[in-house]
């Protein structure tokens, strides 16, 4: 509360004046101990200083006034008397407003004010009923010619009015005698206080969500509570607050569920459903001031669009997340910018970009309007995404010199123009499209079924342009009225042109600031065919001013290669800046031929969308079907089959059998005793219970003779079916 630390300033036409008085002006009739209201505080009229009067508040706070200040207060509605001196213990009510008086009410007061000023003029006027009774009834006489029905009023009534003229009849005229219904009746509580606080615990269990009834029992726990502790004197309680037992008696379950009814409705549903819907069903609308330039304040919201779309090449890239900024001076779109599927950070650059510098709008020839507009952006209003409160964007502003303004949270309301315009857009252009959805998600039974993707970014990209600028920036508004500065019906692009005469701007900030802020920044080497990044290739005869260098170390002669610093913008990769390690110059470098009508106003978002694609679809050419899978086992089937009816089927069982127990012998474990020369194990002190035998190699002489002398020949092809047929029976091996 304002303490008038500083005097209000006087009216006194050029005056000349003494600590704020007027040389020769009136005073006010204020006794001391007199208690006046001044700006909602009540102060106590201490004494007349010179010409100020001396007010204390109750708190020890004094305040100085001038009669002229006091003056200026009662023009301001903000000074009134509370109680004159010699009457401290009558405190008065604030008198009813004149503007709260109807029709009725105005006549009544005015039969009171003739019977005050009947009496108030008459020469012998004194509170006397001898001398005001003839007058009363002089007037009641009068009145009823006009109103026969008319009832006379009685001396002590007259004198009540009276006494409301003389206090109130200066500052409140004929309202000082209005009749307060208001006042009427006794509102003080019936209860005792233990009763109330009972209900008040039971009110905050009610808030919590839960019913009345469940809640009335905590009312009850707590009086049962304060009786088992004994914490109310029973004895100072009226009759009526104990039972038949002399036990506390609780209030009763209606007397409860008037004070939950009593409770603030704001209150009630910011505690039992939320805050949001609280503020949402309570709040109350602000037309703020419209600044006084362009680009001084502007909005910043995104929407994703409910349509897909689909690239050249035919790859699907799916919704576009639109990114729009908005001028509150004029109402106009400065700029937008593209993202998809989900809002990022890129797309929030793209679009600061357009409104720096304007849109570009060159590869549309069909846009009329060509936006003229450009400049820096003073104040930013976002709301509370995600991906517009992170410290990318924070210090993206800070370099741009943008100061940033976090709206309230869940109060679409406070940007409720722009909310308005993604409205707009959704039902004059998007929903007409196909490719969209038609109707609204209770109707569908696949909210997410938008139909087939037919438009492709470049076509929806030039109908987006040349809807904003020849139908919305270049209609009128009733948003742009008389009130606000302009004639009616003005367009926004109209009141931009009006508003930008008298425009200066900063110098903008240079183009490689914004790509240095995207964060694309690697270190790469320059190869035969230039510098590939993502499968886009760039080269151009500038990187000889590298290549050439003599300072420029190749792997094949020098084992690495220098790095160059690369920026790539993620709005275009048509071209990329390349930094000269040795210089510092800046170099564009443009993709090649081949790649550059793919990568020309291509962005970054895209073409990771293509290539994601691009990458599922070759997985899924590798990828072997279940019907292939199928299809070979009846091959290698059929296979089986025929060279089991073979002719030479004997021989590949038998080279079959040979195979498999070369496999078994191959990978039966070897078991291996090494001891040392003492007979001893190294690994074990106690010797092994037997030593194995050695065995000498015979001599390949005696080998020889003993072959020679062998009676067994070389087997025959019978004794060969004897041995595959024995096999058989003893392995259980059967053919396939």
């Amino acid at each position: 509360m304002s303490k008038l630390a500083n005097p209000i300033p006087s009216h006194n036409n050029g005056q000349p004046t003494e600590e704020g008085q007027t040389a020769n002006g009136p005073r006010f009739r204020l006794m001391p101990q007199t208690v006046v209201q001044v700006k909602g505080r009540e102060y106590v009229l201490e004494r007349r200083l010179r010409n100020r009067l001396c007010f204390l508040g109750w708190d020890g706070d004094p305040l100085n006034l001038t009669d002229r200040e006091i003056a200026d207060l009662q023009a301001d509605g903000c000074f009134f008397v509370v109680s004159e001196a010699g009457e401290p213990n009558q405190r008065r009510a604030q008198p009813v407003t004149p503007l709260n008086i109807g029709e009725d009410a105005h006549r009544e007061n005015m039969r009171r004010l003739a019977y005050v000023s009947a009496c108030k003029q008459h020469p012998d006027y004194c509170r006397s009923r001898r001398v005001l009774k003839p007058i009363i009834d002089e007037v009641a006489a009068k009145r009823r010619e006009a109103a026969p029905l008319e009832k006379r009023p009685v001396f002590s009534t007259v004198i009540s009015w009276i006494t409301l003229w003389e206090k109130y009849g200066d500052t409140f005229g004929a309202a000082a005698l209005a009749v307060r219904h208001d006042l009427k009746g006794w509102y003080g509580t019936r209860l005792a206080e233990y009763q109330l606080k009972a209900i008040q615990a039971g009110i905050a269990v009610w808030l919590n969500r839960t019913t009345k009834k469940n809640a009335f029992a905590t009312v009850l726990a707590e009086v049962a509570r304060y009786e088992q502790e004994g914490i109310v004197d029973k004895s100072t309680l009226a009759p009526k607050f104990l039972d038949e037992e002399g036990h506390l008696r609780p209030p009763s379950i209606r007397e409860f569920e008037r004070r939950c009814n009593g409770v603030d409705p704001a209150v009630r549903d910011a505690m039992r459903i939320g805050m949001a819907y609280s503020r949402r069903s309570y709040r109350t609308y602000t037309t703020t001031r419209v600044p006084e330039r362009p680009y001084q304040d502007v909005e910043v919201d995104d929407c994703t669009l409910d349509i897909v779309l689909k690239h050249r090449d035919g790859v699907i890239l799916g919704r576009p997340n639109l990114v729009v900024f908005r001028d509150r001076a004029t109402g106009m779109i400065l700029g937008w910018g593209f993202g998809y599927d989900q809002p990022s950070y890129a797309s929030f650059l793209l679009g600061l970009k357009s409104a720096t510098y304007g849109p570009d709008t060159s590869r549309f020839p069909k846009v009329k309007n060509k936006p003229f507009w450009f400049g820096r952006i003073e104040t930013l209003y976002h709301d509370n995404a995600l991906h517009q409160i992170g410290k990318s964007i924070e210090e993206a502003s800070q370099q741009l010199g943008i100061t940033l303004t976090r709206l309230q949270p869940r109060q679409p309301w406070l940007k409720g123009a722009l909310e308005g315009w993604f409205r707009k857009l959704g039902i004059g252009i998007v929903h007409r499209l196909p490719g969209t959805t038609l109707e609204h998600v209770v109707a569908r039974r696949d909210h997410e079924n938008l139909g087939e993707a037919t438009l492709y970014v470049d076509q929806f990209e030039a109908l987006l342009s040349e809807w904003i600028c020849d139908i919305y920036n270049a209609s009128p508004t009733k948003l742009n009225g008389f009130i606000r500065g302009f004639d009616s019906g003005i367009s926004p692009l109209e009141a931009f042109r009006s508003k930008s005469k008298d425009y200066e701007t900063d110098l903008l900030p240079d183009p490689e600031l914004f790509v240095a802020l995207a964060g694309q920044i690697t270190d790469r080497t320059i190869q035969n065919n230039g510098i590939t990044i993502d499968h886009i290739i760039y080269e151009g005869p500038r990187l000889t001013q590298i290549i050439g260098n003599a300072q420029h170390q190749r792997k094949r002669t020098h084992g690495r290669s220098t790095k160059c610093k690369v920026a790539r913008d993620p709005h275009n990769l048509g071209h990329i800046f390349v930094v000269d390690p040795y210089t510092n110059d800046r170099l564009e470098i443009h993709a090649v031929p081949a790649h550059l009508d793919y990568a020309n106003h291509l962005t970054a978002i895209e073409h990771e969308i293509i290539l994601r694609n691009a990458n599922a679809e070759k997985k899924q050419h590798e990828k072997i079907s279940l019907k292939t899978l199928v299809k070979k086992k009846a091959e290698l089937n059929a296979f089986g089959a025929k060279v089991a009816t073979g002719d030479k089927f004997k021989t590949v069982q038998r080279k079959l059998a040979r195979y498999f127990e070369g496999q078994r012998l191959r990978e039966q474990r070897s078991k291996i005793q090494a001891f040392a020369s003492d007979g001893v194990d190294y690994l074990d002190a106690q010797q092994p219970p037997t030593v194995p035998t050695v065995v000498r190699a015979a001599d390949r002489s005696q080998l020889h003779a003993d072959a020679q002398s062998s009676d067994h020949g070389r087997p025959t092809s019978e004794d060969e079916d004897l041995d595959i047929e024995e096999f058989e029976a003893r392995k259980a091996w059967k053919a396939i």
